[in-house]
């Protein structure tokens, strides 16, 4: 399986695109950024360019975004704009069809990681992070790795929890703990949750 995370901001955005091997580990392939020297509509529009691009080069089988609490941001509605170009983007796309886009809430992948939904991004932020992708069993990465930017670190840790919330949507085993597990279970409702479409009732 391909996964395609994307970290969504207003200035820097993150993805990576990682791939499970044969005992369903996942692996990094490459990583981008979209840092946009615009503002406004072409800012909205440099991103959905940029995003078409990755989708269409990478072809993911899985395609995951962060779901943000808009009242938290103060750019909240061209941050709201950008998850809307994903959302189209997966729909145009056929992901939804399939359940292979996942919107996972920024406390759901934090619990999931690391125990802790309201974890802040502190001096420490990182270090938690790299602690645990360094114990992820389903995540193969060298002992002297450290990620050293946020917005990279995130986009790997929302692609591995909606890697971890397909296979148990599918009722595949993945190596969690029973914690980490139980509490992602519970979220999967929101995970794959993309409305209701009036043509299917």
């Amino acid at each position: 399986m391909r996964v395609l995370a994307i970290d969504q901001s207003m200035n820097a955005t993150a993805s990576v695109l990682m791939e499970s091997n044969d005992d369903g580990k996942l692996t990094i392939l490459s990583d981008d950024y979209y840092r946009p020297k615009c503002t406004g509509i072409y800012r909205l529009a440099g991103f959905k360019s940029w995003l078409n691009n990755t989708i269409l080069t990478h072809k993911p089988d899985l395609l995951v975004r962060e779901l943000h609490n808009q009242v938290q941001y103060g750019a909240a509605s061209q941050l709201q704009a950008i998850g809307c170009i994903l959302d189209i983007a997966a729909y145009n796309l056929g992901y939804m069809g399939t359940n292979n886009y996942c919107i996972i809430p920024v406390t759901t992948w934090k619990k999931f990681i690391t125990g802790k939904g309201n974890l802040k991004k502190d001096t420490a932020y990182l270090v938690h992070i790299n602690k645990w992708l360094k114990s992820c069993k389903f995540f193969d990465i060298a002992k002297d790795v450290e990620y050293i930017d946020d917005n990279l670190a995130d986009a790997i840790c929302l692609g591995l929890t909606g890697y971890a919330a397909k296979r148990i949507q599918s009722d595949e085993s993945i190596k969690a703990t029973k914690q980490s597990l139980t509490d992602l279970r519970k979220s999967l409702k929101t995970i794959f949750d993309y409305g209701e479409n009036e043509a299917k009732k």
